[in-house]
């Protein structure tokens, strides 16, 4: 966790935080991460002066795996309002499992 918050920490000091790619992956790196860094993830994608669609979908997917599902839930509406191009091979919404 120490070095996601220095990488985090390094990106916003050279500006690389605005690059959407870089961003994207330390984003995935923390959402993703079995150890969980979702709150990180969350300050970080909060951080991101202009999200891109990979980043939703990553937050939407950790989050619909959390024990808080239901702020994927509310993420979506916000990812959809914006009109971002999707991927072609994630053409549907996430699903929701039931549990």
């Amino acid at each position: 966790m120490r070095q996601l918050v220095q990488v985090h920490a390094h990106m916003i000091v050279t500006g690389r935080i605005s690059d959407n790619y870089a961003a994207s992956r330390v984003l995935s790196f923390a959402a993703l991460h079995p150890s969980g860094y979702l709150p990180h993830a969350l300050a970080l994608f909060s951080s991101c002066p202009s999200p891109n669609s990979f980043m939703y979908n990553t937050l939407i997917r950790a989050l619909a795996a959390s024990p808080y599902p239901s702020r994927a839930l509310l993420l979506y509406p916000k990812c959809s309002s914006k009109a971002l191009p999707r991927p072609p091979h994630l053409p549907f919404p996430p699903q929701s499992r039931r549990h």
